[in-house]
């Protein structure tokens, strides 16, 4: 039925059916809205309705770093009752590219009380959709979902008794070195890396009289901790960035190696061969 992106263990809903939504674009083409999948005998499909919510659009908020990447959907119930009393998954398509996925992530999010939460999302694909993106999450309440991309996060869980090397998924190379007993209680916090790209420092050094000097710079490393003060010093480890004279080399060398193997060159026509059969 599917194949999920990094998650080999099944799922309760793995056997569920899976109902497609559809609406007509403005091309005139079907699209899906989203596919649903709720326990047998307690989802009714029909009882529930998927449209795209264009007129929500502007009471979006975003958070920094955030771009939406689907619809805006609304989900409804046909009799009234918005609560569900067994939940579903609601898996919304998206144009999140693949070259973005390597430092961004899809995130779902739901209307609650007036405001966008964050619920927890998997990144999944149907066969019968093979060439579209879905986000997945949870849903106990029909409201109005979207898809948000943002830079990946890291969550890690940090004992005080314990030393703990936290690495992040986008960089390996980026790490945070925490020795033992440099907490005070258990801890939570969050790891975020945001790459700095050719062209975002190109915009940094136009717009700021101070970056006209920067000639290169490493990602950005954000981090969220729930306690302020530590006992010991968290040693923290970034790669260095590329030199611009080799990174210009480089790229060079990389674009002639790709021209020259979309073209190839022509043996001369003194070394070519002919084949003659002699009888």
């Amino acid at each position: 039925m599917e194949s999920l992106q990094n998650e080999k263990m099944s799922q309760p809903y793995d056997s569920w059916i899976p109902v497609p939504y559809v609406h007509v674009n403005e091309s005139g083409e079907t699209e899906v809205t989203c596919i649903a999948r709720g326990q047998p005998g307690h989802f009714d499909e029909h009882n529930v309705s998927c449209k795209v919510a264009k007129e929500m659009e502007g009471l979006i908020t975003y958070q920094p770093n955030e771009e939406l990447i689907s619809h805006v959907i609304e989900l409804s119930s046909q009799d009234g009752h918005n609560q569900l009393k067994h939940p579903i998954y609601v898996a919304i398509p998206h144009v999140l590219s693949r070259s973005t996925a390597q430092s961004k992530e899809a995130v779902v999010k739901a209307m609650v009380e007036g405001e966008w939460k964050d619920l927890p999302t998997r990144d999944i694909t149907f066969d019968t959709h093979k060439d579209t993106k879905f986000a997945q999450a949870e849903v106990r309440h029909l409201t109005t979902l979207l898809v948000m991309s943002r830079f990946k996060r890291d969550y890690i869980t940090l004992m005080p008794n314990k030393g703990c090397k936290a690495v992040s998924s986008f960089d390996q190379r980026i790490t945070l070195d925490i020795e033992k007993d440099t907490l005070v209680k258990k801890e939570h916090f969050l790891l975020q890396v945001q790459p700095v790209d050719s062209g975002t420092l190109q915009d940094f050094r136009s717009r700021q009289p101070q970056g006209k000097s920067l000639l290169s710079s490493s990602s950005i490393v954000y981090t969220q901790w729930e306690t302020i003060q530590f006992k010991k010093p968290i040693q923290v480890t970034l790669p260095c960035p590329p030199n611009p004279a080799k990174a210009k080399k480089l790229a060079l060398a990389r674009k002639l190696k790709e021209e020259k193997m979309k073209n190839p060159a022509k043996p001369p026509a003194s070394n070519r061969k002919s084949n003659v059969n002699i009888k």
